[in-house]
């Protein structure tokens, strides 16, 4: 916190970062940090789409290259791997998928899942949300 030179804010939480650490591992970052954008000028930044736990994540993994999900549940997991595929953090976006089971998906999730996948371009989870449609079809 002492030597950070940005602040982040999310759901109403402070994390205190180093804007050179995160450009270093994130194209998305350095984009925000150091291009000719707004955010670039501030020290203070608002993440309004975004989970407090995600991002933690994201922090730990930008500042020591590894990261702990193992008490993720299968929607927080599901929120990570959007946010890593937007924030273009790529190690730990595949990590993610692949600790993404078939057995996570339910009729109460499905369409979130199938929705994350679509847009992140996830080729094995779409998969699996086929073949649980097609397991789980009424015909």
């Amino acid at each position: 916190e002492k030597f950070s030179d940005v602040c982040f804010v999310v759901e109403g939480e402070k994390f205190h970062a180093h804007k050179a650490i995160l450009a270093a591992g994130s194209p998305y970052f350095e984009t925000m940090l150091f291009g000719e954008t707004n955010e670039s000028k501030m020290n203070k930044i608002t993440l309004s789409h975004t989970s407090k736990q995600s991002f933690k994540v994201v922090l730990q993994y930008a500042r020591k290259g590894f990261a702990k999900t193992g008490e993720f549940t299968p929607l927080q997991l599901l929120s990570l791997i959007s946010l890593v595929h937007e924030y273009q953090f790529d190690e730990l976006f595949q990590d993610s998928v692949n600790k993404f089971k078939f057995e996570f998906i339910a009729n109460d999730n499905i369409a979130q899942v199938f929705d994350v996948a679509t847009l992140c371009e996830i080729d094995s989870i779409l998969e699996k949300c086929w073949i649980f449609l097609e397991e789980n079809s009424e015909t």
